[in-house]
């Protein structure tokens, strides 16, 4: 028993020593709370700036819109009191103006608008992952909580134990270990306290402080969004976890007997403890290397393996000394010579490859060593560090110089075959900029190599410029080149000018074979590093290699020993046109300057040329030109070719009339460069002429329309490209100058809507508007209903098109214009035939060439509607397209008893002004485009709207006439059929078979000819009666409609047959009449719901009407 109270009492001090290494969830809610208060004063000030955006949104709009109307209104007066055309001009100019304005202003209103509420929409999902982070450690806290509770009640079972000899041994024996464990997590907890988040929301604090507008507030919320919420989940997580490791452990001691076990497994939690102490600790290195940007670990990127083992490598000069007998390379007597420069270089990575240079103490960087055999490390390294010769990208390139005692050492492994093996060691900063940590490498093994470099060729010309599969690699010997031919190109290394000097060594650098027998180049500064220097010399042996040529080339060069080469002629002359296609050969040396020996000698032939002159780019002549009417033209003028041309060879020293001597007007030479194919348009032509003043042409272009083409509306530009060669006459002294003429046609300003007479549109945004049927006793009636719709009266004629007025603005003399039903409906069904595409001008950059609208179809065979246009010079002739007359007349036709068009037409509803006119509805809309044709490549969009059929008549479902329950007999109680279902037509007038004497009944006969109604009939079969069962019981209930009444059927079924209601029709169908055959009373008001049928020119409407039948005696 004593076993277990000890044991407790260890486990106690293990427990309290354990909770006080953690960090207090109240630190994580007090940051957070704080984060969650900057977010919300930022929502603060974001929305007080939506207010004043809005604000000054508004009183912008009112502002311009009143300047608007007013200047609409000096418009129209000017208009109607027919001013001169300059004040008209002036007032739409105005209009216009102030119109671009208000919207220039809405835009950038808006745009501000719509980055503050970017920006708000941000900060609410970030408060959101705040509350969250807050809601998780609140519910940590009340874990804590309950295992502090379990702590404090085992640490009260054995407080009056605590002086017991066993408890102070068990405390001894593991106080060591809790001490370190202790300490590990005081650090984490001081890490996490320096970490920079509070920092952070310093930072932001400040920012906040210093950002008034939108875009600044934006940017802030950017930053905001940045902050890594993510970091403090996973410390909570982290926290969370060890709470429940340690809750999860107090079970294991509940069966512990003795000392020993408690030490057992204390030690087991220790270990326990330490591995997850070591994880976080990674977890927080790892993440204050990331936001520090500290070096963690360093690499060597091995360019050497020596026995699987990554090595740096030291390189040794070796070679055997050569002599020169006859030009033939030999063997020198001696031994051969050894040269060691002590240098080397390494390239180590960087983790992470952010870390800056300054995050590092590069002036304590060092090597360390051991030794292999001992594996102790050396009092002094054989290597030291040298500098850092390049620092980007996360590679450290470092400089490695031999110690003293390994100068004069030429092999590194040292003495007795040791293996010398070396560390790189950086200090870097710590996060308080001032103390290091040292980072080390792993060990690396040192190498010593010898090289023997000889003679090889760099081509500056070639893609690959050291390239080892190349037949001239090492040049030639002296006796084969000596046997190449002369004027075939023969070994020839490189083509020179021979009016100029050239340096011969860009064409030469050193080669070796490494390690695995690979050409590795060694360049002319690595070679110098060792004492080794290229030579040059023009061999004196004459060399006249060819049948017929018996000149020795070697007299047409001279060279320094430098290796800079020049021509000249075997009399001394330099930069001599005799030196032209002469081949001499030059004899290479590497030489040892130190020890005055020959490593490597090679021979190269070069040919002198002449110069083939480049051509001279000229600026690129720009032309630029509004589509017009048939030709579209462009000019070059002199004054450009002075500029231009004249003085890019004046430099030269030409002068005019010495330039138009060398490049010929004869000899211009034109090519069409674009757009494909070019064979579909003209090239620009070139004007010889002796005025050449300024102004004077010197070329022109012209193109014509179907040259042109379409031009792609999204860039409203198309660009024809031409390219003019002046060509050289003596091409070797001046070149050929070249010159691109580009010529951009672009669209003109698209026509658009000049006006809209607001009578007849629904809304400002002059979207839809109503189309009627002819109204009964105007002119433009028939004998029967149809629609002829004037479809241009809705639009104002407040522009100029030639002479003459109209309603679409930036009409050009060419333009046509036309009116036709879209391509696309949205009534299903229809559809326009006609289209051989759904080409919508505006979107595409294909052309477009025909299409015809007039029709509108349903079920793509069953004509619904059609345009109908009449012209001054085409009167009556249906759908004329593309008119370039501007009194063309355009209607909207549809014809009666064509069953295509009837659904289209929207039903009209009850009236309900004191007028009795029906109300109109917009549920089905044709869809129509105006066009403006530019010419027969580019058509344009001026609008596209909507159009809402109005059906001709509708049946009033409200009955004049009504029954009465209980009549019974020659008095059983009846409706006249003539007081039901009115019809009355779009106006609001009567439809009627007889006339009446009001003044919307006077024509009622008339109109029910006009609208040729064929049938109205009553279908007394399928009433029903406005009963419903409510808790049980049948009911009348007065706002039923037909769908939800009963039959006469259901409703005797339903009362056992006491309720047997009927309707009849008297022979002449003139009356309806009422019965009630049951035996009992009906003594609530009900509706009888009497389907009508009414068909006329444009289909047949069938309604519900509603008749009400009162109890007996409550007639009303």
């Amino acid at each position: 028993m004593k076993r277990k109270i000890f044991s407790s009492l260890l486990l106690v001090a293990f427990l309290c020593a354990s909770m006080s290494m953690f960090v207090s969830c109240k630190d994580y809610e007090d940051d957070i709370n704080a984060n969650k208060d900057d977010i919300t004063a930022l929502q603060n000030q974001l929305a007080d700036l939506q207010t004043t955006l809005s604000n000054e949104l508004s009183s912008v709009r009112s502002e311009f819109n009143t300047q608007i109307s007013d200047a609409k209104a000096q418009l129209q007066a000017a208009i109607d009191q027919k001013a001169d055309q300059a004040t008209v001009t002036a007032l739409e100019a105005r209009v216009a103006t102030l119109e671009g304005d208000l919207a220039a202003k809405e835009a950038a209103l808006n745009a501000k608008i719509d980055a503050v509420n970017e920006a708000v929409t941000g900060l609410d999902g970030r408060l959101e992952s705040v509350e969250e982070a807050l809601a998780t450690i609140t519910a940590m806290t009340g874990d804590f909580e309950e295992l502090q509770k379990t702590v404090n009640d085992l640490k009260g079972r054995v407080e009056a134990l605590e002086s017991l000899d066993i408890a102070t041994i068990a405390r001894e024996a593991v106080e060591k270990d809790l001490e370190a464990q202790q300490k590990a997590l005081d650090d984490f907890k001081q890490q996490i306290a320096d970490a920079d988040y509070q920092k952070q929301i310093d930072n932001l604090k400040d920012q906040i402080e210093a950002l008034p507008t939108a875009d600044d507030l934006k940017d802030l919320a950017d930053k905001l969004e940045a902050y890594d919420i993510e970091n403090i989940e996973k410390r909570v997580s982290a926290a969370e976890e060890a709470i429940a490791e340690l809750k999860s452990s107090l079970s294991d001691y509940a069966t512990v007997t003795s000392v020993e076990e408690l030490k057992n497994a204390l030690q087991k939690q220790i270990d326990d403890l330490n591995t997850t102490v070591n994880g976080i600790s990674e977890n927080v290195n790892t993440l204050t290397v990331f936001v520090d940007k500290l070096l963690n670990s360093i690499a060597l990127v091995p360019d050497l393996y020596v026995d699987g083992i990554e090595a740096i490598e030291f390189q040794s000069l070796y070679y055997q000394p050569m002599v020169l007998n006859k030009g033939v390379l030999e063997k020198a007597p001696g031994q051969a010579v050894w040269c060691d420069n002590g240098l080397a270089e390494a390239t180590y990575r960087l983790n992470p490859s952010a870390v800056p240079l300054e995050n590092i103490d590069s002036e304590n960087i060092e090597f360390v060593a051991a030794t292999a055999e001992t594996r102790g490390v050396l009092a002094n390294s054989p290597v030291e560090f040298n500098g850092i010769k390049s620092y980007e990208n996360g590679l450290m390139t470092v400089n490695l110089k031999k110690t003293d005692a390994y100068t004069n050492v030429n092999n590194v492994e040292g003495e007795a075959g040791k293996i010398y093996i070396v560390a790189l060691k950086v200090p870097r900063y710590n996060s308080d900029k001032k103390s290091t940590t040292d980072v080390y490498s792993e060990n690396s093994r040192l190498v010593q190599t010898n090289f023997t470099p000889v003679i090889a060729r760099l081509n500056p010309n070639a893609e690959q410029h050291f390239n080892a599969s190349d037949p001239m690699h090492h040049y030639s010997d002296s006796v084969t080149i000596y046997n190449s031919n002369v004027d075939n190109n023969e070994l020839v290394a490189v083509e020179l000018y021979y009016n100029e000097k050239h340096d011969l060594k860009e064409y030469l650098t050193g080669c070796y074979l490494n390690a695995a027998s690979k050409h590795t180049q060694i360049t002319k500064d690595e070679l110098k590093k060792y004492g080794l220097a290229l030579r040059f010399a023009i061999p004196s042996e004459p060399y006249k290699k060819a049948a017929d040529n018996t000149t020795d080339q070697q007299q047409f060069a001279s060279v320094t020993a430098d290796g800079i080469i020049s021509s000249k002629t075997p009399a001394g002359n330099t930069s001599n046109l005799a030196s032209v296609g002469k081949e001499p050969i030059v004899r290479v040396m590497l030489c040892d300057t130190v020890n005055n020996k020959l490593v490597d000698a090679r021979y190269m032939k070069i040919k002198w040329n002449q110069k083939t002159l480049e051509d001279v780019q000229l600026a690129d002549h720009v032309s630029e030109e509004v589509l017009a009417c048939g030709e579209t033209t462009a000019d070059l003028k002199w004054d450009w070719i002075i500029d231009e041309v004249y003085a890019k060879v004046q430099d030269e020293g030409l002068d005019q009339k010495t330039f138009e001597k060398i490049y010929s007007f004869n000899d211009i030479k034109i090519e069409k460069m674009s757009p494909a194919p070019i064979n579909t348009f003209a090239a620009p032509k070139m004007i010889n002429t002796e005025n050449e003043q300024g102004d004077a042409l010197a070329g022109k272009w012209v193109l014509t329309d179907d040259m042109i083409g379409y031009i792609p509306q999204t860039d409203k530009v198309k660009t024809f490209v031409a390219k003019i060669t002046f060509v050289s006459g003596a091409p070797a002294q001046y070149p050929d100058l070249v010159m691109y003429w580009k010529f951009n046609i672009k669209l003109p300003e698209f026509p658009t809507i000049a006006g809209y007479n607001n009578t007849y549109w629904e809304n400002n945004n002059y979207d839809f508007h109503y189309v009627y049927p002819v109204q009964y006793g105007t002119d433009a009636a028939k004998t029967m209903v149809e629609y002829n719709y004037p479809l241009e009266q809705a639009f104002a004629k407040t522009a100029k098109w030639g002479n003459a007025d109209f309603f679409i603005k930036n009409m050009g003399e060419c333009y046509s214009w036309d009116l036709q039903f879209a391509a696309e409906q949205s009534i299903e069904g229809y559809g326009v035939n006609g289209y051989t595409t759904n080409y919508e001008p505006c979107t595409q950059t294909v052309e477009y060439t025909s299409f015809n609208g007039y029709k509108l179809f349903k079920n793509s065979n069953e004509k619904a509607l059609q345009i109908n246009w009449t012209t001054t010079s085409n009167a009556g002739t249906p759908y004329v397209s593309w008119q370039g007359d501007h009194d063309a007349k355009i209607n909207l036709y549809a014809a009666p008893h064509i069953t295509a068009n009837q659904g289209l037409l929207n039903e009209l509803k009850q009236a309900d002004d004191s007028k009795g006119i029906p109300q109109k509805t917009s549920d089905k809309k044709v869809y129509l485009n105006m066009w403006a044709k530019i010419n027969s490549h580019n058509y344009v969009l001026v609008k596209k709207y909507a159009v809402c059929f109005v059906a001709p008549i509708r049946v009033n479902v409200t009955s004049n006439g009504h029954f009465e329950e209980g009549i019974a007999g020659s008095t059983e109680s009846t409706v006249k059929t003539a007081n039901l279902a009115k019809i009355v037509d779009f106006r609001g007038y009567t439809v009627a078979e007889k006339a009446g004497t009001s003044q919307f009944d006077k024509d009622a006969d008339k109109l029910w000819k006009y609208y040729d109604v064929t049938e109205k009939k009553f279908d007394v079969s399928k009433a029903k009666f406005g009963f419903k069962v409510s808790g049980g019981s049948v009911v009348a209930d007065g706002d039923l409609n037909y769908n939800e009444a009963m039959s006469a059927s259901e409703l005797s079924k339903l009362t056992s047959g006491g309720v047997n209601l009927s309707l009849s029709m008297s022979s002449d169908e003139s009356e309806i009449v009422f019965k009630n055959n049951g035996g009992t009373d009906v003594t609530s008001t009900f509706n009888i719901f009497i389907p009508v049928t009414v068909k006329y020119a444009f289909g047949t409407i069938t309604e519900y009407i509603k008749v009400p039948v009162y109890p007996r005696g409550q007639v009303k």
